[in-house]
């Protein structure tokens, strides 16, 4: 999966991989894989563990600073004001917390090819596609724009498309069959299209 690869590019050099060894997650060389997702479920489950691993950390950290803030006798920020403050004086924090929201951007888009849920895979689309441009991977970033160009122009494509299905000269054994919310086309053109209502 391109996404899986786009993550190993972004974590090449980070010491993940090390980690996960140290972390007896499994073997070097199956680690050093993950960075170019030769295996893609293999792959998938380390990144979630990565990912799990690293909200964990982030809410104990967080968790230490609530209870140092209270003790001191301050209101403690609240977590996502925290993390930003956190990234803006510790660099590490800052790739870290880049790195936990780019594996939830690639979960995210799983999820909604497993749950068939399009309003989440044009919304991961768009946060993967700028991590594509970002990270150097042309031709999935040019792709993908142009998808999501299209699909947001949708209803504008379908009728462009279904005029041209019109024009279509299909054989008289076969029918063809479009339809929206709104309308049922057939080629050739048939008057009881009350069965076939989207």
């Amino acid at each position: 999966m391109a996404a899986l690869r786009m993550a190993g590019s972004w974590l090449q050099g980070s010491g993940w991989a090390e980690t996960l060894v140290q972390a007896d997650i499994t073997s070097p060389g199956t680690a050093n894989s993950f960075l170019k997702a030769a295996h893609v479920t293999r792959t998938r489950r380390g990144h979630q563990i990565t990912a799990a691993t690293l909200n964990i950390l982030q809410h104990k950290a967080y968790g230490k600073y609530t209870e140092d803030a209270q003790s001191d006798g301050h209101e403690p920020l609240e977590f996502g004001v925290w993390c930003q403050q956190r990234a803006e004086c510790c660099p590490q924090f800052q790739y870290w917390a880049t790195t936990l929201n780019l594996e939830l951007s690639i979960f995210m888009f799983v999820r909604s090819l497993r749950e068939s849920i399009f309003l989440l895979y044009m919304d991961a689309l768009a946060e993967l596609c700028q991590w594509f441009f970002a990270l150097d991977h042309t031709h999935y970033s040019r792709n993908w724009q142009n998808f999501l160009r299209n699909g947001d122009n949708k209803e504008e494509l379908f009728s462009f498309l279904s005029e041209q299905v019109m024009q279509l000269v299909v054989k008289e054994s076969k029918q063809l069959v479009v339809t929206d919310k709104k309308q049922v086309l057939t080629v050739p053109p048939r008057k009881d299209t009350a069965n076939l209502a989207p």
